[in-house]
């Protein structure tokens, strides 16, 4: 099985962060080819100017790859990542797995079955009861916690440790899940 996982950070949030870290970290050892999507330097203006630029050079990046050549395909993202990766999954003919770490409201239309969200009903990237909506309508994978911020931090390190810990746990169990259905022949996602 050839592995693939595209990781789009958020605006404000790099790769180096914790939680695009870690997970890269753990499909990388789940034996994953990685690319890291970079913007490159943002243009300064409105949110959706940048939004606009930041899609164009994803596309860029994401236009480089063979997708036909990988039996799984992941994207990861975060923030304002989630609606750059989204509008690139519209036109995606390969089925693909979306592991969204605090998404935006741009990003809600583009949830499927086949995602793992987690976001945080303190944050006010989003309107959670938007994603409930949608969750309400498509069964993805949705882990919300009532405490956490846009980072999906509480605030205080041992407990921002404790929930990192317990996001990536999460995130290993999809994937590893999504990779067995896939070796067995099981081409069907239940999230």
């Amino acid at each position: 099985m050839k592995n693939l996982a595209v990781i789009f950070p958020g605006l404000d949030y790099s790769l180096e962060k914790p939680l695009l870290y870690y997970v890269g970290k753990s499909v990388r050892n789940f034996g994953f080819e990685v690319v890291e999507v970079s913007y490159g330097k943002l243009p300064e203006g409105d949110r959706q100017k940048v939004l606009d630029y930041a899609l164009l050079a994803a596309n860029v990046a994401v236009n480089k790859i063979s997708f036909e050549a990988y039996d799984n395909i992941f994207f990861i993202s975060k923030g304002n990542g989630t609606a750059v990766a989204g509008s690139i999954l519209q036109n995606m003919i390969q089925k693909v797995y979306h592991i969204l770490f605090a998404p935006i409201n741009d990003a809600v239309s583009s949830f499927s079955e086949d995602c793992l969200v987690f976001t945080s009903s303190k944050d006010d990237t989003i309107h959670i009861d938007e994603v409930m909506k949608r969750h309400g309508e498509i069964a993805f994978e949705l882990h919300v916690s009532k405490e956490a911020d846009h980072n999906l931090e509480l605030g205080d390190a041992l407990k921002d440790i404790f929930m990192l810990r317990k996001v990536q746990e999460i995130c290993q169990r999809y994937i590893g899940r999504r990779i067995s259905l896939k070796e067995a022949g099981d081409e069907t996602s239940n999230c």
